[in-house]
């Protein structure tokens, strides 16, 4: 992606977080690799503007793309901390809650017949 089509993807993102169709709530990749909610992109624009037009500048503002989280039940903006919900946390949650209940089964038929 050249440097005029990330200053563009960025205006579009500051004005809209979400993609269509899906109404997914997009996420800020930094030149450094972290994840910057859409908040702190709003409130930083011009710092990351500034650093996205001037890759001398090295400061790790830059704008490199976006994505969604899918699954990350974990993920926190780098700059808040405030944490990112998952796209599908709920699927997440359930396969985890029947991992659990598969493993107690599992467990329990061991003990049955003393493995």
């Amino acid at each position: 992606m050249t440097k005029h089509e990330r200053i563009n993807k960025l205006k579009t993102f500051v004005r809209n977080p979400y993609v269509w169709p899906g109404g997914y709530t997009q996420i800020m990749l930094a030149s450094d690799g972290g994840g910057i909610c859409h908040k702190c992109v709003k409130e930083n624009f011009r710092q990351i503007l500034e650093s996205t037009k001037n890759a001398f500048l090295n400061d790790d503002w830059a704008f490199e793309d976006t994505f969604i989280n899918w699954d990350d039940v974990d993920l926190h903006c780098d700059h808040c901390s405030e944490r990112m919900p998952a796209e599908y946390e709920d699927s997440v949650e359930e396969l985890g809650e029947q991992m659990r209940e598969e493993t107690l089964k599992h467990q329990s038929y061991e003990d049955e017949i003393d493995v």
